[in-house]
C-alpha cells in the first residue's frame, strides 16, 4: 500500500497528542470520584454532577463538530488541550463539591472540542478504505496511556495525595500537549494545505443550515442507526466505571493504587485489540462485531458486582477492555464509511453526543438507584439495560435488508 509523503508524521503527531489527553484523563480515572468523597460530595450529588456534565456534551459535541468542518477542525484542538490543565488544576484548589462541578464541565468542553476535531481529521490524513485499521492503530497508540496511567495516578494519590495527583497530571499534560501541538501544527502547514487549517467562509446561517441538514441525513442511515444504539450502551458502561466502579472495589477494602491496577488491566485489553478490532471491522459485517461486544458488555457488567478478590476485579475487568477494544475502531468506522467528507465531523459530534447522552442517562439512574439500593445494584440494572441493547441491534439488523 503506497504512502503519501507526509501522512506518517501528520498521523503520528495527531494519534500521540491523543495520547496524552487520555493520558491526563486516565490518571484522574481511579481517584476523582474517592477524591470528590473526601470533599464531603454525597454520592448522589457525585451522580448529578456526572450527569450535568455528560449532559453538556450532548448538545455541545455536533456544534463543535460542524465548527470544524466549516472553519478549520485543527483549530479547536489547542484550545482543548489547555482546557484539560485548566480542569486538573480547579480540583487541585478545590475545597467543596462546586469545584468538582466546575472542573467536570471544563473537561466535558475539552473532551467535546478535542475528540469531535481529532476524529473527524484522521480520514482526511490517511485517505484509505481500510479505515477501521488506521482508526485501530490510532487508538492502540493513545490508548497505552490507559495502561500506566491509573495505576500511576492512584499511586501517586495514595503515597502523596489527591491534590498533588491533579498538580503532576496538570504539569504533565501542559508540557507535553505544548511540545505535540507545535509539531502537529508544523507537520500540518508542511504537508497539507487543506480543510484542517483553512476556513470554508460559510456565514453562522449557512453553518446551522448544514447543521440541521447533515443530522436529517445522520439519522437517515439505517447503519449508523445500529453504531449509536451500541455506543448508548458502551456510554453507560463507560460511566460507571469512571465514578462508582471505584468505589465499588473501594468498598471492598482495596487501595487506590490496587483500583488502578484493574483499570489498566482493562486497558490493557482495550489496547492489544484496538488494531484486530480494526481489521476484523474492514473484513466481517460490523453489526455483528457491535452485537457481540455489547453481549459480552452486558455479561460483565453482571459479574462485576459478584467478585470480591483483586484477581475477579482485573479479569472482569479485563473482558470489558476486550468488548470496547473491539467496539471502538468497529463503531467509528460504521459512521465514517456512511457519510460524506463534508459531514465526517458533524458525524463525530452526534456520535459523541450519543455517548453522553447515554452516559447522562446512566448517571441519573446512577443517582437513583444508590439512594434507594446499593452500588452493586447499580451494576445489576446496567447489565439488563445492555442486555436489551443487544437484543434491539439484533432485531434492527433483521428487520433491515442488507445489513445481515
Amino acid at each position: 500500500m503506497n504512502i503519501e509523503r507526509g501522512v506518517i508524521p501528520r498521523f503520528a503527531s495527531i494519534t500521540i497528542l491523543g495520547f496524552i489527553v487520555l493520558f491526563s484523563f486516565a490518571f484522574t480515572s481511579p481517584i476523582l470520584s474517592l477524591f470528590a468523597l473526601s470533599v464531603n460530595t454525597p454520592d448522589f450529588l457525585l451522580a448529578w454532577i456526572f450527569l450535568a456534565s455528560s449532559a453538556i456534551q450532548i448538545f455541545i459535541r455536533p456544534i463543535f463538530g460542524t465548527l470544524g468542518d466549516n472553519y478549520g477542525r485543527l483549530k479547536l484542538v489547542p484550545i482543548s488541550v489547555y482546557l484539560y490543565v485548566i480542569a486538573n488544576y480547579i480540583w487541585y484548589i478545590t475545597t467543596d463539591p462546586t469545584g468538582i462541578f466546575i472542573g467536570q464541565v471544563v473537561l466535558s468542553i475539552a473532551a467535546s472540542m478535542f475528540w469531535t476535531s481529532v476524529m473527524a481529521h484522521i480520514p482526511e490524513i490517511v485517505k484509505t478504505k481500510r479505515l477501521g485499521l488506521a482508526l485501530g492503530i490510532a487508538w492502540t497508540i493513545t490508548d497505552a496511556a490507559f495502561v500506566i496511567s491509573p495505576t500511576l495516578g492512584g499511586y501517586i494519590a495514595e503515597t502523596y495525595s489527591y491534590r498533588f495527583a491533579f498538580l503532576v497530571d496538570a504539569s504533565f499534560t501542559f508540557f507535553a500537549g505544548t511540545v505535540f501541538l507545535l509539531l502537529l501544527f508544523y507537520f500540518e502547514r508542511k504537508y497539507n494545505s487543506k480543510a484542517s487549517l483553512s476556513e470554508n467562509k460559510k456565514s453562522i446561517k449557512d453553518a446551522l443550515r448544514d447543521l440541521i441538514k447533515g443530522l436529517k441525513v445522520i439519522m437517515g442511515s439505517t447503519r449508523i442507526r445500529a453504531s449509536l444504539i451500541s455506543v448508548f450502551m458502551v456510554g453507560m458502561a463507560v460511566g460507571l466505571f469512571s465514578t462508582f466502579y471505584p468505589i465499588l472495589v473501594k468498598l471492598r477494602g482495596y487501595t487506590e493504587t490496587e483500583i488502578g491496577l484493574t483499570l489498566s488491566s482493562r486497558s490493557v485489553a482495550f489496547m492489544s485489540l484496538r488494531i484486530p478490532g480494526g481489521t476484523l471491522s474492514d473484513r466481517v459485517n460490523k453489526v455483528y462485531i457491535l452485537i457481540f461486544t455489547t453481549t459480552l458488555l452486558a455479561i460483565v457488567l453482571f459479574f462485576l458486582p459478584l467478585c470480591n478478590t483483586f484477581y475477579e476485579f482485573a479479569i472482569w475487568m479485563l473482558l470489558s477492555g476486550v468488548a470496547t477494544g473491539i467496539f471502538l475502531p468497529t463503531g467509528q468506522s460504521l459512521v465514517l464509511e456512511n457519510v460524506d467528507e463534508s459531514q465526517k465531523g458533524l458525524a463525530m459530534g452526534v456520535w459523541g453526543s450519543f455517548f453522553q447522552l447515554s452516559r447522562s442517562f446512566g448517571f441519573l439512574l446512577m443517582s437513583i438507584i444508590v439512594i434507594i439500593s446499593t452500588v452493586e445494584m447499580i451494576f445489576f440494572v446496567f447489565s439488563g439495560i445492555t442486555f436489551i441493547g443487544a437484543a434491539l441491534l439484533v432485531i434492527s439488523a433483521i428487520k433491515e435488508k442488507g445489513v445481515i
